[in-house]
């Protein structure tokens, strides 16, 4: 078995297909560098990302669908700007 270190905190957000830096390398015409860019295999990290603290294991599916623990929301801005659209909302079910 593979051991691999743990990765830096600024890749906690990390997207590998997402990534802005590899993104401004693209042309602008056509919305290029808009696309996914994946990095090549040479590129790809060799660490692990770890869970934020606090975090909890995701409900099985399908509950998953419609549910996620508030603790493991990283960003609670969209629930205060979108509160009056009722897209999420907090309920003490869980």
């Amino acid at each position: 078995m593979r051991e691999f270190s743990t990765c830096d905190i600024k890749y906690s957000e990390y997207t590998p297909c997402e990534d802005r830096d590899r993104s401004v390398l693209f042309k602008c015409d056509r919305l290029i560098y808009q696309k996914q860019h994946c990095p090549k295999r040479g590129e790809l990290l060799r660490c692990l990302i770890l869970a934020p603290t606090g975090y909890k294991t995701m409900f099985p599916w399908p509950t998953s669908w419609d549910a996620a623990w508030f603790v493991n929301v990283p960003h609670k801005e969209p629930m205060v700007e979108n509160a009056v659209q009722k897209w999420i909302r907090v309920e003490d079910k869980f």
